[in-house]
């Protein structure tokens, strides 16, 4: 979970998730009511995580889908979805913030 830099408050799961909905990079702390904004290291693998492993899945789906005809096409894609939102749910562990805004490279 994030902590605070100004306050070194640990911000809870919900108001996490909650600020990382609103897809900024600026986030105020519900503590202190400081700018905070995320990480370059946490934008890096949140494109990861998020983006390129359910699309990676879904490759690896598909191909099972059509290599193996026993499996049924929509108990793989759901498969694919639980995934992505159990990404989602467990994504506000491991958002880290700052106090400055930090270049994406």
């Amino acid at each position: 979970m994030p902590t605070c830099q100004n306050c070194h408050h640990e911000w809870t799961w919900r108001q996490t998730f909650k600020k990382q909905c609103r897809f900024n990079n600026k986030m105020t702390c519900p503590y202190c009511g400081e700018e905070q904004y995320i990480s370059a290291k946490t934008r890096r693998n949140m494109v990861g995580y998020l983006v390129l492993v359910p699309f990676i899945l879904l490759c690896v789906m598909a191909a099972i889908d059509f290599l193996i005809i026993d499996v049924p096409a929509m108990a793989l894609y759901l498969s694919n979805v639980s995934v992505f939102a159990a990404m989602i749910f467990i994504s506000p562990f491991f958002l880290e913030v700052t106090n400055t805004e930090e270049p994406l490279w």
